[in-house]
């Protein structure tokens, strides 16, 4: 149970904080970052809306003012920011084009594209160039192999005789999209993973054309593991589900039971090696542990969740995130 915080954040430390406006980890995060003393400044898309920034151009310089900390509104100049957390950029998605929404969109991407060019003297927990690439699932298992992770056999294809091939081959398997993202953003949470057979292909066909996907081998998993790494950290929490096996750790998440599970060594310097060269300060990484004992790479997730983890665990994520990001601060 987390003690009482006493707000004694430094004016000097301030750490901007790019949160969605339905972030479950923010208070806790805010909170742990004044108990450490720096100075957390959230941005939210509700921010956007309500107008939080400011740019004042004159005489050959720029000045952007930013506000709302802590719920309260007080500007600040842009360049005084030291550091950043983000789980998401805080711009909604692209309404139909030629509609005024769509120029609203516009407006609001580009102008927060400038302000981030000022944040070049921050230190960011993830840079969003980190995040594009960790974003593309097929870069991470190339990585993840180079690292000497083990892999599910994969598939890339639009072509519909060759999905029937990989099933021949491997029974039921694993359909997902090439790219990462947020549930929230996809009709129908298509970027859930599913699985797939000769039973329920021909409903699933009229998918395979229109764009290629990444079809898996299903692994017979033992133990689901969830790795969080937080600059050098690593804490993992083991997971069971109730009811039956699942292919995608953020569905049904109130039916999974976390504790926690030690990784040895040689694992934990494979995840140091795996964020370095995808040049991450914090990942969440799913593996498994296959009936065979072999320890098996699914994913990594640039700005995974960890509260529900945290709460059944223990494992101090956020305490872990605020004290780097206020480290950084300090620095």
């Amino acid at each position: 149970m987390m003690n009482p915080i006493k707000m004694r954040y430094s004016q000097d430390n301030k750490i901007l904080l790019f949160a969605r406006d339905y972030e479950h980890n923010i208070e806790s995060l805010i909170a742990q970052i004044c108990w450490l003393g720096g100075m957390p400044i959230v941005v939210t898309l509700n921010d956007l809306r309500n107008s939080f920034a400011t740019t004042i151009i004159k005489d050959g310089n720029d000045t952007t003012l930013i506000g709302s900390v802590s719920g309260k509104r007080k500007d600040f100049n842009i360049r005084e920011i030291r550091s950043v957390w983000s789980r998401g950029f805080p711009v909604e998605e692209m309404p139909e084009i030629a509609t005024a929404q769509n120029l609203t969109y516009h407006q609001w991407k580009y102008y927060i594209g400038y302000i981030i060019t000022q944040l070049s003297g921050a230190v960011w927990m993830n840079s969003l160039d980190a995040i594009a690439s960790t974003n593309n699932r097929l870069t991470q298992l190339k990585v993840a192999t180079l690292c000497g992770f083990k892999v599910p056999d994969s598939l890339v294809t639009n072509r519909r005789r060759d999905v029937e091939e990989f099933i021949a081959e491997y029974g039921e398997i694993i359909v997902k999209q090439i790219s990462s993202g947020h549930p929230r953003e996809c009709a129908d949470r298509l970027l859930f993973a599913r699985k797939i057979d000769c039973a329920n292909l021909a409903i699933y066909s009229s998918n395979i054309a229109s764009s290629p996907s990444l079809y898996q081998s299903l692994v017979d998993k033992e133990i689901e593991l969830r790795v969080y790494f937080v600059d050098g950290e690593v804490y993992c929490a083991g997971m069971r589900i109730s009811g039956g096996d699942d292919v995608d750790s953020r569905s049904l998440i109130s039916k999974k039971h976390y504790f926690k599970f030690s990784l040895d060594e040689m694992t934990i310097s494979k995840i140091r090696q795996l964020t370095s060269a995808m040049n991450l300060r914090y990942a969440a990484i799913d593996m498994a542990i296959d009936r065979r004992g072999d320890l098996v790479f699914f994913e990594v997730n640039h700005s995974g969740q960890w509260g529900y983890v945290e709460r059944e665990t223990g494992i101090p994520v956020t305490q872990s995130i605020a004290s780097k990001v206020v480290a950084y601060a300090k620095a």
